[in-house]
């Protein structure tokens, strides 16, 4: 059980001040739950998105999203604006800041006050290159003039990463740089209205004028021109852990389904004994587990072959929220009509069901993702040397911004660690079908990458082209999945293979009987005792709804 399980409580018990009940009462008035940012500032979550050699505590990717899980499993709102949103703007510092920037933006974290990322222009979208917003060089300084739109935590953070448009030729890749902007002087941009929302209705969205705004020569944040390639740089990490992100709402909306499930009587006996409910709930943690991998494997990747970041981080981005969104569906089958209510105790399913929507697309949609993959993706999967099998729990490299890379070097060793496996037999005698689906899964995808032309590794890309991509991160799914097989494969990853094949493959495969019933007692036990639907199954506070 990590510290911020304890300190957050059981979500379902009646005089936990930060419950189910509270944390609804505050998304319909769009506020944070009623003393969760004074829990989280005692705490020190600040000091997480602050790496150890400025006094933080982050020290791996993966152990960050480990301790966000429990804070977006209780409202994502409050994890994205507290934490992750800051995180986003901090990267680029770490990435491409002076020590006094870094140690300016440390200070600001662990005393809990929130930094905000106003990258996004609304008629740009994720295309940065086009935006507007302009730095103007004033006696070695500059003025700002444009606007942001939609940008979390504009009326509440002491500053903000903006990207300015600071070339003149209007196209090319070194026309922009970042500022580090003071959002609390007398010369600070104002904030405009808040946009309110379907979902993260907790987070404060707004947006920033710039008006003639005067900053400072040394508030830009590497060289001038240089703001798209720190993008691109810090986005491997952000991609990452936004990607992990997801994994706590699913959790959560898991154990209140089949808590729901285990009670309600239907037919004449319990819901979680028809074989749809069971198969349901089996999958939807199967297919849990099977993201967890993907964005476990992406952060080590960061770690230990940065070189291939780029690539690995966009697919975590593009495939996990498809694969959770997925899970989040079937389980409102299951609950039905209750899905739509907005109180009682399954309510919190709702609230994750609409936030999880918003939190998928934050930070960067799926194209944008895929976009970044396909130019790279003929190098990838040609065949090459395999990367050596990970340790759990082994002490990783430490996160070097300077090894992180556009483009990868050569075959995606991962991938290649894959083929390996898939050319021996396979740990479990279910998988005989599903290793051949695999198998031919990795050839096709680099014969036809192979067969890609120009013209297929841009914006205009057909979607043929796109498929590929998807395939790819699929594939890199099933590469985590088999990294934890280990000669006793536990019934979850079997189950999550076939579905991943049945991703894969465009077919339906129907997995053995017994390994969706061992799944799902899996499932009933977790729920017994306490534990968490992950890959440590961490004992957690939560009793049935």
């Amino acid at each position: 059980m990590t510290i911020l399980d304890t300190l957050l409580g059981d979500p379902y018990q009646s005089a936990n001040p930060y419950g189910v009940a509270d944390v609804l009462e505050a998304d319909e008035a769009r506020e944070f739950t009623a003393g969760t940012l004074t829990l989280l500032d005692d705490y020190g979550f600040g000091a997480e998105f602050v790496p150890i050699a400025l006094g933080g505590r982050f020290t791996s990717i993966e152990r960050l999203v480990h301790v966000m899980r429990p804070v977006f499993g209780r409202d994502a709102s409050l994890g994205l604006g507290y934490g992750l949103t800051s995180f986003m703007a901090a990267v680029n510092v770490y990435a491409a800041g002076r020590t006094d920037q870094q140690v300016a933006v440390a200070r600001t974290l662990m005393s809990g006050r929130a930094i905000s990322v106003a990258y996004h222009e609304s008629d740009h979208g994720n295309d940065f290159g086009a935006n507007n917003l302009i730095a103007t060089e004033d006696a070695g300084n500059y003025r700002l003039n444009g606007a942001k739109n939609v940008i979390n935590n504009a009326d509440r953070a002491q500053s903000a990463v903006v990207f300015a448009r600071t070339g003149t030729s209007g196209f090319g890749g070194r026309e922009h740089s970042l500022f580090l902007v003071d959002l609390d002087g007398p010369d600070s941009p104002a904030s405009t209205p808040r946009h309110l929302s379907l979902a993260l209705r907790g987070c404060r969205l707004g947006g920033l004028s710039f008006r003639n705004t005067p900053v400072d020569a040394s508030t830009m944040i590497g060289a001038p021109g240089t703001a798209v390639e720190t993008a691109l740089t810090s986005f491997q990490v952000s991609r990452c852990v936004a990607a992990g992100a997801g994994l706590g709402p699913v959790d959560e909306s898991l154990f209140a389904v089949a808590g729901f499930a285990t009670r309600r009587r239907l037919y004449g006996s319990d819901l979680s004994d028809l074989p749809h409910v069971k198969h349901t709930l089996a999958s939807s943690f199967a297919d849990l587990m099977a993201a967890e991998c993907m964005v476990a494997d992406s952060a080590n990747t960061l770690h230990e072959l940065p070189a291939f970041g780029s690539a690995h981080s966009a697919a975590a981005k593009y495939i996990v929220p498809r694969i959770l969104e997925s899970a989040m569906s079937d389980l409102s089958v299951v609950l039905g009509a209750r899905f739509y209510l907005r109180t009682g105790p399954y309510a919190l399913f709702g609230k994750h069901f609409r936030d999880f929507a918003a939190l998928a697309i934050g930070h960067a949609g799926g194209a944008a993702c895929q976009l970044a993959i396909l130019p790279q993706l003929k190098r990838l999967t040609s065949q090459g040397d395999a990367a050596p099998k990970t340790v759990p729990g082994a002490d990783l490299a430490p996160l070097n911004f300077g090894s992180l890379r556009m483009f990868a070097p050569g075959p995606d060793p991962v991938l290649n660690r894959l083929r390996v496996s898939l050319e021996s037999r396979p740990v479990h005698p279910a998988l005989t079908d599903v290793w051949q689906i695999l198998t031919q899964a990795l050839l096709d995808l680099r014969s036809e990458s192979a067969a890609l032309a120009p013209h297929d590794l841009g914006v205009a890309a057909p979607a043929a082209a796109m498929r590929l991509t998807e395939r790819y991160a699929l594939l890199l799914v099933t590469a985590g999945i088999v990294e934890r097989l280990d000669g006793d494969a536990p019934s979850w990853a079997v189950l999550a293979l076939y579905r991943t094949a049945e991703r894969i493959g465009g077919v339906r495969l129907e997995p053995p009987q017994h390994v969706v019933l061992e799944t799902f007692t899996d499932v009933l036990r977790r729920i017994q005792e306490g534990r968490a639907f992950d890959l440590r199954a961490r004992t957690v506070p939560r009793t049935m709804p």
